[in-house]
């Protein structure tokens, strides 16, 4: 009858401890579920905020080739106008060279007329002075 008690002992401590574990067990399951509900709710918010920041990205990024394309439109559109307003204000800077150009030729021209004009009326003056001279002592031959 012995060995039945002590059997019936181990069989009690074994049951007890047998509970306790299940206990631990049960307890750290619990734990281990809560910690796993929380990692589920983690990546659910992130994996919906990394589709929102993939959505901004290619927005971003769609916006800026619009921008850049718009931006190369009006530089574009400021090169073509430049180049016209440049070439108005060669043009014009042309025409001004030559209207210039025209007009120091007429001046020229006048300037030579002029000395020309005082030069013959210099000659005159010295033929003049030396006929005149001549003239002089001619009538004084005669006379």
């Amino acid at each position: 009858m012995e060995t039945v008690l002590k059997a019936d002992i181990f069989f009690f401590i074994t049951t007890l401890a047998v509970i306790i574990l299940v206990v631990v067990f049960i307890v750290a399951l619990i734990y281990l579920i809560r910690i796993l509900r929380n990692i589920f709710y983690i990546s659910k918010v992130v994996r919906e905020e990394s589709d929102e920041t993939v959505k901004d990205i290619s927005e971003l990024r769609h916006s800026l080739r619009e921008e850049a394309s718009k931006l190369k439109h009006d530089i574009d559109d400021l090169s073509e106008r430049t180049k016209t307003e440049g070439n108005e204000v060669i043009d014009s800077v042309h025409s001004a060279h030559q209207s210039i150009k025209k007009d120091a030729k007429k001046l020229f021209a006048l300037f030579t007329f002029v000395l020309s004009f005082f030069t013959i009326k210099k000659r005159i003056n010295n033929n003049k002075k030396k006929y005149g001279k001549k003239n002089k002592q001619q009538k004084k031959d005669r006379s």
